[in-house]
């Protein structure tokens, strides 16, 4: 038994990085594990606490970043937006060289806005760059070293913080529906405010920034992706529709042919408005996909056997 979660593993397999979620379960319940949700807060930023590295031969680990570096690298302990209460990171990925990583860090502010910035650094905690900022949903590395993004135009807390823009995001909501259809049409409200804010799949380059390189029309909503080793084909996921289903999907990126795989039901937080998605993932050595669902009734991890000629197309 290792002594930490492990959030993602390192490309060569013998390396994870892991979390706190006790610490995600508490502000991102859908991150967490299933049914697991802590009343008790954290502290704001813990010098003994942040990212590990996982030796899984020998059990061993060590901090990469603690909470307190991050929240004063950020220099997001107080502005605009309020007075900082709490950090945590929500997802970390590892490039194909497991040369550099990136991360998810999210800073909470007493006015109930949040902030996330992503950031890149050496496994070993140095060479730190952000890559962008503001409102950040998920990212994936590509096979050649870039960062594919959904995401707003990078902005500041005391931007996507401001009462301004909370005012003018309820006004929107009003516009698009009363509020006696507005559960019955959340997700379609919710890509409309996506697109209001400017949120969109966009490429960047490590200790770059933006490139102007044009994202495929297909890859227009919200959710996840994963590529295959070569770049030849990815898998995605959607958003929540209607019916509370997220379609999975193989896109040949040549010739942007997607293929439907199945549509699984997606945890749903009413309380808060978010949902957990599929978070599918290829198998770099075979024609494999995992992904997360509760359509059996809890939420599992599965594995899905991708049919060959999918790939041969």
């Amino acid at each position: 038994v290792y002594p930490a979660a492990v959030n993602c593993l390192a490309p060569a397999g013998t390396r994870a990085f892991c979390l706190d979620f006790k610490r995600i379960g508490f502000y991102r319940p859908e991150l967490g594990y299933a049914g697991f949700r802590p009343r008790e807060r954290p502290a704001l930023a813990p010098a003994d606490d942040g990212l590990w590295v996982l030796d899984l031969n020998s059990g061993d680990k060590r901090m990469v970043l603690s909470y307190a570096d991050l929240l004063e690298w950020t220099s997001d302990s107080r502005v605009g937006a309020g007075q900082a209460e709490g950090t945590y990171i929500s997802d970390v990925a590892v490039n194909r060289e497991g040369s550099r990583l990136a991360l998810l860090h999210h800073t909470v502010y007493s006015r109930g806005h949040s902030h996330a910035h992503l950031i890149t650094a050496s496994v070993a905690g140095s060479r730190l760059f952000c890559v962008t900022k503001g409102r950040i949903s998920g990212f994936s590395w590509t096979p050649d070293g870039k960062l594919l993004v959904w995401c707003g135009p990078s902005e500041g807390p005391e931007q996507a913080g401001s009462a301004g823009e909370r005012l003018r995001l309820a006004m929107l909501r009003a516009a698009l529906g009363f509020s006696g259809f507005w559960w019955a049409r959340r997700h379609d409200i919710r890509s409309r405010i996506c697109r209001y804010v400017g949120m969109r799949y966009r490429f960047f380059r490590d200790e770059y920034g933006e490139l102007d390189g044009i994202v495929p029309e297909i890859l227009s909503s919200e959710g996840s992706v994963s590529f295959s080793p070569d770049g030849q084909h990815l898998v995605m996921d959607t958003g929540p529709d209607a019916y509370d289903m997220g379609q999975l999907g193989l896109l040949r990126v040549k010739d942007r042919r997607l293929d439907t795989l199945g549509k699984y039901l997606l945890d749903d937080d009413e309380e808060r408005g978010r949902w957990r998605g599929l978070c599918p993932h290829l198998n770099p050595r075979r024609r494999q996909v995992c992904f997360d669902s509760s359509h059996t009734g809890t939420r599992q991890v599965y594995i899905m056997d991708v049919p060959e000629e999918l790939f041969r197309r």
